[in-house]
């Protein structure tokens, strides 16, 4: 068994390509060995923005011998009156077989010629030379290619050496005008120099050596456990962002955590606001305190510290963000000299959707939906007079300077201004908790009943609007989100158990667009298609979500509430098995059902538990009433009786149980 290296080194790529590439260079290498029949213990991928590499232990070096059945074409077109025709002689001259070695096999109830052929395994070196040459590159998936110098290949970045080893032995290969050899680079400032790799078991520690840390997973616990640290020593802990961390992770082959701070007068602007402009532009982690307030610390991630260099590090990313914040500063003030209603106002000149109108003549929509509901809803007077405040505003900080500058402020920098402005507290926190849920999943319980009229209100307005104009979203495409309101809109009246008829707001949402009873229908159809992603969000088991989804309900709102009962009733088997039973026995029956053919016991109480589910408010109640007495009525009555009225009337009885348990579910779904 050998251990087999690739590395190829290539310009920067950048970082938030690098999780795709590794996979796909993985999965070219792991199908590339499958295809050649060439087993191995272990293969790893490795890669900064300067290198991308694959390890692989234990790789057999040759091919097994194999004895192949190869199928040829159908002996009618093999032959032609007894004779090879130019198919068949084609096919074993292909194979360097004789007509002898051939022999007719049956195939699917068609007659082929096969034929038994003994494969030579080959030295694996020589498989690999041919794959490095030129099928790897079109095997990785990229996300951009370029050409560069003459050449017509193409890559996500220029190339600029190989290195493939096979144990110590150099596999001989040349792409792009790079010819493959045993020397790799180390880091570009502190061992720029070529670096001989004799073996690739060595590979990894001669890197390390020369300060470049080629496992990424390394590098990332390495910067994870240096910026606890230094946040620990100061008794503080750093806001982590998940794609920062990626990227620091990739574009730095020697990553060092360094601590820095900013003057303590850019405190005065909202955090969230510095935490932004520091992540984004500047991929640091700014640091908390145990209030969760924002310090004037911050870490940042350097390729290249050492004594020398560390003192300018430090000054010259301070000097970069200071001239970020210093821009923040200024966008903040200068929005709060600007009223909201000025920048609502403004809003007057900014397009929504061409067709649709503008972004202020969406929030004169949005107010009246809002009211609508707090109507509906029976909230108090000041509760509306409320509702009606934060919807009008709702929008007015996407004129803010601040905004304008980073989107993903919009709401939080409107719950500032508001505050600033002396808004009511309801309706500052509106400003900002009107775009939840922002993502599949996140919890909001919590949110405010008047945040959450406007966020349902602005949803409702975006389908209805949207549809109205004909943006309807495809399979592939959702431009403005739809799928994404629409699961929002529900996520939020079943998270806040709201009384709200669904159908009736869509009504109404559409008649201030002059909407038809058809786009109505249209939008309802779409919100059932959404129903199971919100359902799959709450976490009901996929049999459940299947059950309730297969019993069509006028109040799509309710397929929750049924998925809940639901998921309870599947702890009692008896329930699930006397329903499925039940359908098993009678749910194709169409006849009718004649009561003065009852005559058992059994049956007439069956019929009088039946009577009394159907006059029941609580359905799954009444349901679990039917258990008893029709396990009862299985014990002791023949269903199929030979007498045809009396099988009948039996038969119909089941089928009224049967449709009892199907307003809430199809149990024949229900794994147990």
């Amino acid at each position: 068994m050998a251990d087999f290296l690739l590395e190829i080194g290539v310009e920067e790529i950048p970082a938030r390509f690098m999780p795709g590439m590794l996979d796909s260079f993985d999965k070219a290498f792991r199908k590339f060995l499958s295809d050649n029949v060439l087993p191995f213990d272990k293969l790893s991928v490795y890669g900064t923005d300067r290198r991308l590499a694959v390890l692989v232990n234990g790789l057999a070096e040759r091919q097994a011998d194999r004895r192949l059945e190869l199928k040829g074409p159908p002996l009618k077109s093999a032959y032609a009156d007894g004779k090879l025709t130019q198919a068949g002689a084609g096919w074993l001259k292909k194979n360097k077989l004789t007509e002898q070695d051939a022999e007719k096999k049956d195939f699917g109830g068609t007659k082929y010629l096969f034929a038994m052929q003994e494969k030579k395994g080959r030295a694996v070196a020589d498989i690999l030379r041919e794959f490095l040459s030129g099928a790897l590159y079109a095997a990785v998936y990229l996300p951009l290619a370029m050409r560069w110098g003459d050449l017509t290949l193409e890559f996500i970045r220029p190339l600029h050496w190989f290195v493939a080893l096979l144990d110590d032995a150099v596999v001989d290969f040349e792409y792009a005008g790079i010819r493959s050899g045993r020397y790799s680079r180390g880091h570009r400032f502190f061992a720029s120099q070529p670096l001989e790799i004799k073996t690739p078991q060595e590979y990894v520690a001669v890197l390390a050596a020369n300060k470049v840390y080629v496992q990424q997973q390394a590098r990332q616990e390495k910067i994870t456990t240096a910026v606890r640290s230094l946040s620990e020593e100061k008794g503080l802990t750093a806001v982590w962002d998940e794609r920062i961390l990626q990227e620091v992770t990739f574009i730095n082959e020697c990553p060092e955590a360094v601590l820095a701070e900013i003057a303590e007068k850019y405190l005065s602007v909202p955090q969230e606001c510095l935490i932004t402009t520091m992540q984004k532009n500047q991929k640091y982690f700014p640091l908390l305190d145990k209030q969760g307030k924002l310090t004037k610390y911050f870490i940042l991630i350097s390729n290249n510290v050492n004594e020398k260099s560390l003192a300018n590090i430090i000054s010259g990313n301070v000097k970069v963000v200071t001239a970020r914040l210093e821009d923040a500063k200024f966008f903040y003030e200068e929005d709060l000299q600007t009223p909201l209603e000025t920048m609502l106002a403004g809003l007057k000149k900014v397009t929504y959707q061409e067709k649709i109108g503008t972004i202020y003549q969406k929030v004169e929509r949005l107010v009246k939906i809002a009211e609508w509901l707090a109507d509906k809803l029976q909230f108090s007077a000041e509760q509306q007079r409320l509702v009606s405040r934060a919807a009008w505003l709702a929008k007015a900080d996407l004129n803010s300077k601040m905004v304008y500058e980073f989107p993903e402020l919009q709401g939080v920098m409107g719950k500032y201004y508001a505050q600033a402005a002396g808004e009511a507290p309801e309706v500052a926190q509106a400003l900002l908790e009107h775009w939840r849920p922002r993502y599949a999943g996140e919890d909001i319980t919590q949110v405010a009943p008047i945040s959450a009229l406007v966020a349902i209100a602005d949803k409702t307005d975006s389908l209805a609007s949207c549809f109205a104009a004909g943006l309807i979203p495809t399979s592939s495409a959702d431009p403005y989100a739809l799928r994404r309101a629409a699961q929002g809109i529900v996520a939020l009246i079943q998270a806040l158990r709201l009384d709200i008829d669904l159908p009736s707001l869509l009504k109404f949402a559409l008649d201030l667009l002059k909407g038809s009873e058809e786009l109505q229908a249209e939008i309802l159809q779409f919100f059932k298609s959404r129903i199971k992603s919100v359902l799959q969000e709450m976490h009901y088991s996929y049999d459940v979500i299947d059950a309730v989804l297969a019993v069509p309900q006028e109040d799509i709102l309710r397929y929750s509430a049924l998925a809940e009962a639901v998921q309870q009733s599947k702890a009692d088997k008896k329930f699930i098995e006397t329903a499925v039973r039940v359908n098993n026995i009678a749910g194709q029956y169409n006849g009718d059902f004649t009561e003065k053919y009852l005559s058992a016991p059994e049956e007439k109480e069956l019929w009088r538990s039946c009577q009394a589910a159907e006059r029941a408010e609580d359905i799954f109640a009444a349901l679990r009433s039917l258990v008893a007495p029709t396990e009862i009525f299985f014990a002791k009555i023949l269903v199929m009786d030979e007498d045809e009225n009396i099988k009948n009337a039996r038969l119909g009885l089941l089928k009224k149980i049967d449709a009892l348990f199907k307003k809430t579910a199809d149990y024949t779904k229900i794994v147990l």
